[in-house]
């Protein structure tokens, strides 16, 4: 059996049968590439199938006849090495290796084909080796390349390396130039280490020019430690080397110290003004710091230095994201891919821009160009999920969203996975992996899972656990991070969708489908009041937070509507709200007893309406079925769709839209009309007995 540890996060092993749903998502995620090597992936339809092909390469190993190899990455399997004893006549063997898209150009290539020629050489003395790279990532594609591997087969742009065989001669050459290069490395550090910085070892042009190429190969191929210490001495020797102190720069970006990688760049830029690269170089670190404005500078001299370049674009772009100049940000990505139509990053990118626009169908056509050029980008894939979601085609949608596994751990039960059979004898475990909302909204797909299935276990967040036993959503509600009871199957909540096809036309579902005690009991108000529930702030760690929530001083127009009694539904009270909240204290009530959702349930019970942003409080009031005005930014979350004042998840909610980026005070001018409006007819039907 094999097994090499490649780093601290990364080996491979051997497969085993317990491995068989994680090799059985793989399969499915990649079959069309990896049917040109594993015939045995087209016999792939069930988990049942893909344990006999690991029985059979077991019986392989056994018997030598071949193996099959897992590639582990932070305990998760995330590739494959097949290799079959074909022929051992013609005395070779061919691996075929690919790599999720998370992991591409990170330095797990070049680990692992080293690992593979090491276990080639010491393992089974092979003659021939052949290592296929499955990515369309520029900085993968040329590994190996960079590594030393002559193939006069490299082809560029999307095909894949094959049928070419290298000597065994030529790779115990190069496995022998690797180590002594480290060799060299460690001996030069620590010599420089020892020797007076006014006083380095003088190296001959010639000998320079080959260690700095050599610090570049070792950057390029993923060893950034021994590329580290060959630079140090590069600049001891030379400080004013700018490619040398470039490089130093990237390699110390690439290891997350970009405080020091800074210092490095700004050498640079006073040796070189003119360099686009330090600049940009420059630009990434003050980028990973979040320094956006002095990213920005940077990123623009280097603009201004080589003119458009797709690079330079790239980055860039990335940085007016995160200031928030989402136009230009997409002007930026579309010159990137005209310039480099390969790019599936920017792809995404642009995609991700255009959702943020509104513009849905030129989002989806920006995914799709990203996907057909990388079909395994997780990333990509579940953007293009969030814009047809938004655009309201939830079959597609809720079919691409499982692609949200790709960049998330997903969690291990026994058992397995439900998709959505009739399993009468059986126990469901139906598991909330996302917020308080998602949890409200998805949980009424409980009940027709429940008409499937024996008996439904709901696993959510503590604080949900009163209000779902309460309404009975299921047969047992348990908290997170308790023991769980036997059961048979799983599946996250959020899923259920997806098995089910829910369509714009079947997502309605009879409201309330949540309940609470009776409501709870609220001081005395004049006669003809309205009683409103007011939330304005969201969870400060929700990505979107800064776009959603609203402070508090600025829903004055609706605190200033006469005849209402606003009751805050707020938890917990953002810092910045707190004093002028006090200040509200004639006509905001904050003194209600909001312990867990129940009780704001029975609080929401007793109120005639609930105004909100983009919160859990909203889903709540609409699956209990009260009055709901929801105020949305401009790009809002999937689930509210691209327009409309109404929501087919919940026939008691009305919209309130913001029709300009980040512009609040026309969607709250418009609820705080209708709710003077709403004022005035409760008065004057209080004032004719209610008639």
């Amino acid at each position: 059996m094999f097994c090499c540890t490649i780093n601290e996060r990364t080996e491979l092993r051997q497969i085993h049968v317990p491995h068989a749903g994680e090799l059985f998502r793989l399969a499915m995620a990649n079959r069309e590439y990896l049917r040109r090597w594993h015939p045995w992936v087209d016999l792939i339809h069930a988990y049942p199938d893909v344990e006999r092909a690991i029985s059979l390469w077991k019986e392989q190993d056994v018997n030598n006849q071949g193996f099959c190899t897992g590639i582990w990455f932070d305990g998760h399997l995330c590739g494959l090495i097949h290799h079959l004893n074909i022929d051992w006549s013609n005395r070779w063997t061919a691996f075929s290796y690919w790599l999720d898209r998370a992991h591409q150009g990170r330095g797990l290539m070049t680990a692992a084909c080293r690992a593979l020629i090491a276990y080639s050489f010491n393992a089974m003395k092979l003659n021939r080796v052949v290592i296929e790279c499955a990515t369309e990532n520029t900085r993968s594609r040329a590994i190996p390349e960079r590594l030393g591997f002559k193939l006069d087969g490299i082809i560029r742009e999307g095909e894949w390396l094959h049928d070419r065989y290298v000597d065994h001669a030529f790779y115990s050459l190069l496995r022998s130039d690797w180590e002594s290069a480290a060799k060299v490395a460690a001996a030069n550090h620590d010599s420089a280490k020892r020797k007076p910085m006014n006083q380095p070892d003088p190296l001959p042009m010639d000998d320079f020019d080959r260690t700095l190429k050599l610090a570049f190969e070792m950057n390029n191929s993923g060893r950034s430690m021994e590329a580290e210490a060959l630079c140090r001495v590069l600049i001891q020797v030379r400080p004013e080397s700018v490619p040398a102190l470039f490089l130093l720069g990237m390699v110390l970006h690439k290891e997350g110290q970009d405080e020091e990688a800074i210092k490095w760049f700004s050498v640079a830029t006073r040796q070189q003004p003119q360099s686009a690269n330090v600049f940009n170089g420059l630009g990434c670190a003050y980028q990973s710091l979040k320094d956006y404005s002095r990213a920005a500078t940077a990123f623009e001299k280097a603009l201004e230095l080589e003119g458009p370049s797709a690079a330079t674009c790239y980055n860039l772009g990335n940085n007016c994201f995160q200031l928030d100049q989402i136009e230009r940000a997409a002007a930026l990505f579309r010159q990137a891919v005209e310039m480099n139509p390969r790019d599936f990053a920017c792809w995404n990118n642009l995609g991700k821009c255009l959702k943020e626009l509104n513009r849905l169908d030129e989002s989806i056509q920006a995914y799709d160009q990203a996907v057909k050029i990388a079909p395994d980008y997780g990333v990509a894939r579940y953007g293009r999920a969030i814009s047809l979601l938004a655009a309201g085609r939830l079959a597609e949608g809720c079919r691409e969203f499982e692609w949200r596994w790709h960049s998330l751990t997903p969690r291990k039960f026994p058992g397995m996975a439900w998709r959505g059979e009739t399993l009468p004898d059986k126990t469901l475990l139906l598991f909330a992996e996302q917020g308080f909302g998602d949890a409200i909204q998805m949980v009424r797909f409980v009940a027709p899972a429940r008409a499937r299935v024996g008996r439904v276990i709901l696993e959510c967040r503590p604080e949900l656990v009163t209000l779902f036993q309460f309404s009975h959503c299921a047969d047992a509600v348990v908290p997170a991070g308790t023991a769980l009871p036997p059961f048979d199957c799983y599946l996250s909540l959020i899923s259920v969708p997806h098995i089910f096809g829910i369509t714009l036309e079947n997502i309605r579902s009879p409201v309330p489908y949540l309940a609470a005690p009776a409501a709870a009991q609220f001081p005395e108000t004049k006669p003809g009041q309205l009683k409103v529930g007011l939330v304005w702030a969201g969870s400060t760690t929700h990505h979107q937070d800064a776009f959603r929530s609203i402070p508090l001083a600025d829903l004055a127009p609706i605190l200033q509507v006469p005849g209402v009694t606003f009751y805050s539904l707020q938890k917990p009270v953002p810092d910045r709200d707190a004093a002028y909240l006090k200040s509200q204290s004639a006509t905001v009530n904050a003194r209600l007893d909001l312990a867990d959702f129940l009780n704001t349930a029975s609080v929401i019970n007793g109120l005639d309406l609930v105004i909100t942003v983009d919160t859990a409080v909203a889903h709540l009031a609409g699956a209990l079925g009260k009055p709901v005005w929801v105020l949305l930014q401009h790009s809002a979350d999937w689930r509210w769709f691209l327009d409309g004042a109404t929501t087919p998840w919940y026939p008691t909610m009305q919209l309130f839209r913001q029709s300009t980026r980040n512009q609040w005070a026309p969607p709250i001018a418009r609820v705080a009309g209708a709710l003077r409006q709403l004022a005035a007819q409760t008065a004057e039907t209080a004032a004719s007995g209610g008639k």
